[in-house]
């Protein structure tokens, strides 16, 4: 029974994997790879990689602008920007004009509500949604796709109009990372 206990199965050699001698740059290459396997998800975890969402606000007498967006996006992400106007004073013909930062690179899924009217303006895109009556709120949302080839940090911009009266521009900076 004792010589029975003493023999490996086929395949196995007693040097090579019963009594290897741990050689150290074996064992810090595992711990090396169970830290890099630890720290992403934690690095993760405080927004390293980014699509944590922020929100930035421009306010006139007539209107308030808020964008809610992540500020750093990885290729391929799928996310939603959210447009909240706030109409402090009646807004006959609301326009939301967003640079082409807002484009290049990005391929837009849906926005909601449907804009009445959509135009190039400059290279911007505008977005008419009509009416806005004092006290009252449009929340736009768009959802959006990060292209994968996509790496770059650019300016992206909203501004509000009623009419061709500009009411506020909210500025921000958007990286996208590979």
């Amino acid at each position: 029974m004792a010589a029975a206990a003493q023999e490996l199965p086929d395949g196995l050699e007693r040097d090579r994997h019963l009594e290897q001698a741990a050689h150290p740059v074996r064992v810090w290459g595992r711990r090396t790879l169970l830290l890099a396997t630890v720290a992403l998800p934690v690095l993760a975890l405080f927004n390293v990689f980014g699509q944590r969402a922020t929100t930035t606000s421009a306010a006139s007498p007539k209107a308030t602008l808020s964008v809610h967006a992540p500020a750093r996006l990885r290729g391929g992400l799928l996310y939603q920007t959210r447009f909240t106007i706030s109409a402090h004073r009646q807004i006959k013909s609301l326009s939301l004009v967003l640079s082409p930062g807002w484009f290049d690179g990005l391929t837009v899924n849906a926005a909601e509500p449907q804009p009445s009217q959509e135009a190039s303006k400059n290279g911007s895109v505008s977005l008419n949604y009509g009416a806005v009556d004092a006290g009252k709120r449009l929340i736009a949302f768009i959802y959006w796709q990060a292209n994968p080839t996509t790496v770059a940090d650019r300016d992206v911009t909203a501004d509000i109009y009623d009419g061709k009266t500009h009411l506020a521009h909210v500025h921000r900076n958007l990286t996208v990372l590979p």
